[in-house]
């Protein structure tokens, strides 16, 4: 055997690693997908999850306290006819809200993916007047991507329709 056949042979073995080295490659390309769809599904549970405890601690409250269903309601419609205690019961169930929106939302940004899924729920609250009103007063304290996140939706969707005062409508007649 010369040199050049023992050349022949260690271009043939280096060639059959390439070969296993790409099928290691590919293997491995493989798991890492498989993987990466298990994360963005348990990162998907954990975005609604949150989102869902936002929401609950606020139905919770509202569910056990008339108080606070009048409150939220009436501050709804507008936060400027509340009485001062009322408008500060209103303004904390307004924050506990927004700040389960904001964690969705930063968790959406850490993945690069701030497209607002998970969000759409909040689209009909920053519809209200009421929390037009609120915004208006709390915009400084929230974080400059959520708020322009927010900002975003709220020129997106129409105001909702603001009911009619009760005085302002004339009822039937009554002989």
């Amino acid at each position: 055997m010369d040199l050049s056949d023992l050349g022949n042979i260690g271009d043939f073995l280096g060639g059959i690693g390439v070969v296993a080295t790409l099928a290691f490659l590919v293997f491995q390309v493989r798991q890492n997908t498989i993987q990466l769809r298990q994360n963005s599904a348990l990162i998907s549970a954990s975005l609604a999850s949150s989102q869902r405890e936002a929401n609950d601690a606020v139905m919770t409250l509202l569910a056990s306290n008339r108080d606070a269903v009048r409150v939220f309601w009436a501050g709804l419609e507008s936060r400027a006819d509340l009485e001062d205690l009322d408008c500060q019961q209103f303004d904390a169930l307004i924050s506990v809200s927004i700040a389960g929106h904001q964690q969705v939302f930063e968790q959406w940004q850490a993945l690069e993916q701030s497209n607002g899924h998970g969000l759409e729920r909040m689209d009909w609250l920053i519809s209200k007047r009421g929390f037009q009103q609120w915004w208006d007063l709390y915009l400084d304290t929230i974080p400059i991507e959520f708020r322009e996140f927010i900002a975003a939706r709220m020129e997106a969707i129409p105001p909702a329709a603001q009911p009619v005062a009760s005085a302002d409508v004339e009822g039937p007649a009554l002989n």
